[in-house]
């Protein structure tokens, strides 16, 4: 579980939960819907890892989902490789964007560098860079120090609006 937000939307209270597979690299939206003021399902925790089955709604592309059965969940997600560069990741919205031209973001992990210089950067090895968006830009510098690490997010056409970050291996909530 690599994100969670929450809204109110009219008289619905809507959290949108991502995930993304650990052996499978592909990610997952999971919506929970309440009425406005209720208690929202809070099953799925950013930072744990949960082995379960995900049944795809139809759609194009394939990213909202249904968890089925769960074997079993951990206490923290570790993810031990480097994320795609993020070049990868912004041709990744492109093409979920060419699938379905409503989306507003997309799910992506995304291996590089936050760079103050220019100002909420992210940037890979080969100096592709996207622009960092959103409030917890400034958790991420002060996460990481600057250092190359893993970002999850949300890739919109403004830039990265980061979500969790892989901080010694365990994937850490922003």
């Amino acid at each position: 579980v690599v994100g969670m937000r929450d809204s109110d939307e009219e008289l619905v209270s809507v959290r949108r939960v991502w995930l993304y597979g650990m052996t499978t690299h592909l990610p997952a939206l999971v919506l929970f819907f309440t009425p406005y003021g209720s208690a929202v399902d809070s099953s799925l925790v950013p930072g744990t890892a949960v082995d379960a089955d995900l049944h795809f709604y139809p759609g194009r592309p394939g990213l909202r989902a249904l968890v089925g059965a769960r074997r079993r969940e951990f206490s923290e997600a570790l993810w031990h490789e480097p994320g795609p560069p993020v070049k990868q990741a912004i041709t990744s919205w492109q093409a979920a964007l060419a699938a379905d031209p409503w989306l507003t973001e997309w799910p992506v992990a995304a291996g590089g560098q936050p760079k103050v210089e220019p100002w909420g950067a992210f940037a890979d090895p080969d100096g592709v860079a996207v622009p960092l968006l959103g409030h917890d830009v400034w958790t991420l510098l002060a996460l990481t120090g600057g250092e190359p690490t893993t970002v999850f997010g949300e890739m919109t056409s403004r830039g990265l609006r980061p979500t969790s970050v892989v901080l010694d291996s365990v994937v850490t909530p922003l």
